[in-house]
């Protein structure tokens, strides 16, 4: 899985993503704050989105990945924030 799209996807089709804590005010197009596990090829990952948080800090993933990841990419998905998805991975984190 070269992009992270794709990875995004498998892991969102193969049911490895798991919330937990799911926070949508009425009216909300998407959540504001999520919790959930991603099961991914090299154990699980607790990502966490927080709204309330400077956009650079408002997910998070204990992965090795140094920027945006697969299993945040997956959760963005699951929970109504595509764009995420939209990126490539840079090459050095590539799976």
């Amino acid at each position: 899985m070269g992009d992270l799209r794709s990875a995004a996807l498998a892991y969102v089709r193969a049911g490895q993503v798991r919330a937990h804590t799911v926070a949508t005010p009425p009216g909300a197009p998407a959540p504001v704050l999520v919790v959930a596990t991603v099961h991914g090829h090299n154990g699980r990952y607790q990502i966490v989105y927080d709204a309330t948080r400077p956009p650079e800090d408002r997910w998070s993933c204990p992965c090795r990945h140094s920027d945006l990841c697969p299993h945040i990419a997956a959760v963005g998905l699951w929970a109504g924030h595509p764009g995420l998805a939209a990126r490539t991975i840079p090459e050095r984190t590539r799976l």
